[in-house]
């Protein structure tokens, strides 16, 4: 083989063995290394929670979205750092819970992908009553499901009760007519959603009566 030839040829092979390296990050799409938003405790307190994650293909645009079980909406936008961390800010809970993702811009949001947050129900007031008037007054902390009474000890559901939207956030519990005998030593009471969730509990001693 003639010099030039060879010399060609060395020439076509080296290309080739660097042309995959070459073009790996153009071939490469957006999505492939996706943001992700940190982990929030199960039930959070507040009514809001701070949007934050980390991005592995830092710095560049983000987008985040809420997922309302049928579709996206875009929330916010920001830019990762280049050390990878991001931030939305504060973000409100609508109606208790809410599904949230995030996606670099001009990638499609992935419904596998959705972080819940979950606003936790605080537990029905006692407004006022008790044994001296033989009734309560609850104040539950929406206007929908029920207020469940247990036995404090056993742990016994004693009554269910349902909200009424047009008692203006009251519930009235007879205790004479409604908690059957005898009487625990104090009520556990919650309220059960129309989802299945369960608020936090109060407890209200009560003293055995003839």
């Amino acid at each position: 083989m003639r010099r030039s030839n060879r010399s060609l040829l060395i020439l076509v092979l080296g290309l080739a063995a660097t042309l995959p390296v070459a073009t790996a990050p153009r071939l490469a799409r957006a999505d492939e290394e996706p943001p992700r938003l940190d982990a929030v405790p199960f039930r959070i307190e507040a009514n809001s929670f701070r949007a934050v994650g980390f991005d592995p293909a830092a710095p560049r645009p983000l987008v985040l979205w809420r997922w309302d079980g049928e579709r996206f909406f875009r929330v916010a936008t920001t830019r990762s750092q280049t050390w990878g961390r991001f931030d939305f800010g504060q973000q409100p809970i609508p109606s208790g819970d809410a599904y949230f993702h995030v996606s670099a811009v001009g990638a499609l949001p992935d419904p596998d992908r959705l972080l819940h947050v979950e606003r936790r129900t605080p537990a029905p007031v006692i407004q006022s009553g008790g044994l001296e008037t033989g009734e309560l007054v609850l104040v539950p902390a929406r206007l929908e499901g029920e207020l469940w009474i247990r036995d404090a000890d056993s742990g016994r559901l004693l009554l269910r009760k349902a909200v009424d939207p047009r008692a203006r956030y009251r519930v009235w519990v007879d205790l004479d007519d409604e908690l059957p005998r005898p009487w625990p030593r104090a009520l556990e009471i919650e309220q059960r959603l129309d989802d299945g969730r369960a608020s936090e509990s109060e407890i209200l001693p009560l003293e055995p009566r003839d």
